[in-house]
């Protein structure tokens, strides 16, 4: 690793100070290890998120022995969390008859062993569907009179259930026809709250149940739908933030550069959060998994390491509550569609890899990777940083070397076979693009990066990001000030702008730096 000696501009770049030439100080260091390694000792455990099931309808109609046995599995794992669908059509079937016995068989059988319920209030009867023709799936063609069933649930079930997830997937069309609507959804959500906290102040509402999808056919962004309900009036309307994260066929942190894949949705709707001041609220990830589908890859094994891997990365987020594991058992035997295959016991009862797993995490309780544990210390001794929005997750710079990394409020931290550095968010996008490292600090608006023929991130408030490497980079002086624009072809120079001025490179004559 070269090392560069740089004399740097004395303005405060990201105070944004008016345009000037670049005056020459002290020399800085600009490569080198920025961060020391943590004292072994200080790479202490932290506890697992707490893990839960989804049961789903299909308890609500078990035989009394299919459902002991189900809610004695989840028992028999440790957990003592069960996801619940209580359909407001089987509640309500008509106008003002309500029938509770389906879901006090399930909850009071649940309550018996010590689990507790997250009741999710979906689905539309035919009386109250904005276009009956789509069946149960139609999304409610009165937010009010959701609210009323919504607090009716909470009347009945005080004392014996405490938390209410407001619908299923409502950005899917699957689960809210014909479209996603959340201005719709953000009004069902100020008449649920409104009327559950009427009833039972203490309950606690879980807004969202939101699919971390991008747009398609079938469904809209996660993201987009979370900012519109926020524009819609949802904030001081729900206690907690749900989202389903499959990352299937891969792990959560493997989605990492698929940019509306799952890792990058949920730290993207933890800032919208933060955006909206609600930093103090969690996120629960109300379902998680992965069916057993051999034409997928996805063996029974492979489904056991998918939810052992989910669970440790879960379990890295400081602002993530409960996982509920999707689900407890087959729909079907033998079925070759994947949604049939998603339990972690076989139809017969009989568990899968996937429920040892849980079984085994639950009985750890703690969270020991040597990688998240490292960042985390580090990350304790640097308040710049803020909250950690993503896990830990590996990746190779564009030469193939190992490292591993992890985004922050603040910016990026990174560990290699050189130790940790950190980008600040100024440039942490534009490091993560151009596929290199940084080898040192970020000083004065300039982050040095590892690639072979060197490379610098520059920013300040009136130039913005820029990457500058090679021979362009060995020309620059400060006297030209700061980047203006990425390394572009004019006829056959390689150009980069400057403030005050550029710098052409070309093959018979190298650099030459023109001054304004």
């Amino acid at each position: 690793m070269r090392r560069l000696l740089l004399a740097a501009a004395v303005c405060t770049l990201v105070a944004g100070c008016t345009a000037a030439p670049v005056q020459q100080n002290d020399a800085l260091v600009l490569d080198g290890p920025s961060i020391p390694d943590p004292d072994p000792a200080s790479l202490t455990p932290i506890p697992l998120k707490p893990i839960g099931f989804t049961g789903g309808a299909p308890l609500l109609w078990a035989s009394e022995d299919e459902l002991d046995r189900s809610l004695d599995a989840v028992a028999a794992s440790g957990s003592s969390r069960l996801r619940l669908d209580m359909a407001w059509p089987l509640l309500e079937p008509q106008r003002g008859l309500q029938v509770w016995e389906p879901t006090d068989r399930v909850v009071d059988a649940a309550l018996e062993r010590g689990i507790e319920v997250l009741a999710i209030l979906d689905y539309t009867p035919e009386w109250a569907a904005a276009d009956p023709q789509l069946g149960l799936t139609s999304k409610p063609a009165s937010a009010e009179e959701y609210g009323q069933y919504a607090g009716q649930v909470a009347q009945h079930f005080s004392g014996r259930v405490q938390h209410y997830e407001i619908w299923n997937e409502p950005n899917g069309k699957v689960f809210f026809a014909p479209w996603a609507d959340p201005e719709l959804y953000a009004a069902m959500l100020q008449q649920a709250y409104t009327q559950i906290k009427a009833v039972d102040p203490d309950a606690v509402v879980v807004g969202g149940a939101i699919g971390a999808v991008g747009d398609n056919e079938n469904t809209m962004n996660g993201l987009t739908f979370l900012q519109r309900m926020y524009q819609a009036g949802a904030q001081g309307y729900f206690d907690v933030l749900s989202v389903h994260p499959y990352s299937y066929p891969g792990t959560l942190v493997g989605t990492e550069s698929i940019p509306d894949g799952a890792l990058r949705m949920i730290a993207d709707m933890r800032r919208e959060m933060l955006h909206n001041g609600d930093d103090q609220k969690q996120i629960w990830a109300t379902e998680f998994g992965s069916p057993t589908d051999v034409g997928a890859g996805i063996t029974e094994d492979r489904q056991g390491e998918l939810m052992s891997s989910f669970i440790h990365e879960w379990s890295q987020l400081p602002y993530a509550g409960p996982m509920y594991v999707h689900e407890i058992r087959d729909r079907l035997a033998d079925s070759q569609n994947p949604e049939d295959n998603f339990g972690v016991l076989r139809r017969d009862f009989t568990p899968k890899p996937a429920y040892e797993a849980v079984t085994s995490a639950i009985a750890s309780g703690m969270l020991v990777d040597p990688d998240y544990l490292g960042m985390h210390a580090v990350a304790q001794s640097m308040s710049s940083l803020g909250e950690a929005l993503t896990p830990v997750y590996p990746g190779h710079d564009r030469i193939g070397r190992p490292y591993v990394a992890q985004q922050f409020e603040g910016g990026m931290l990174f560990r290699s076979h050189d130790g940790y550095v950190m980008s600040p968010h100024q440039v942490s996008a534009a490091v993560l693009e151009s596929g290199f490292l940084p080898s040192g600090p970020y000083v004065q608006g300039m982050q040095q990066l590892n690639a072979d023929g060197g490379a610098r991130v520059f920013y300040s408030e009136r130039t913005g990001v820029h990457l500058v490497r090679g021979a362009i980079l060995d020309a620059w002086t400060p006297e030209i000030g700061y980047p203006t624009s990425e390394e572009y072809q004019d006829g056959t120079a390689r150009v980069s702008d400057f403030e005050f001025g550029s710098i052409r490179w070309e093959s018979d004559s190298g650099a030459q730096v023109q001054s304004q």
